[in-house]
């Protein structure tokens, strides 16, 4: 998933991933775990 500034993903923790920028640009993230402590709880808007 690309997402522009303001937007946020959903995704299981499980699977392996990775959280950065898709080119020289610097990104900040805020992540957000529930209080199981094993998924990420976001939300995504989708094209």
């Amino acid at each position: 998933m690309i997402l522009k500034p303001g937007e946020a993903a959903e995704f299981d923790t499980h699977v392996p991933h990775w959280l950065g920028p898709d080119d020289a640009r610097t990104v900040e993230l805020l992540i957000l775990f529930g209080t199981q402590g094993e998924r990420a709880h976001l939300k995504a808007r989708t094209t």
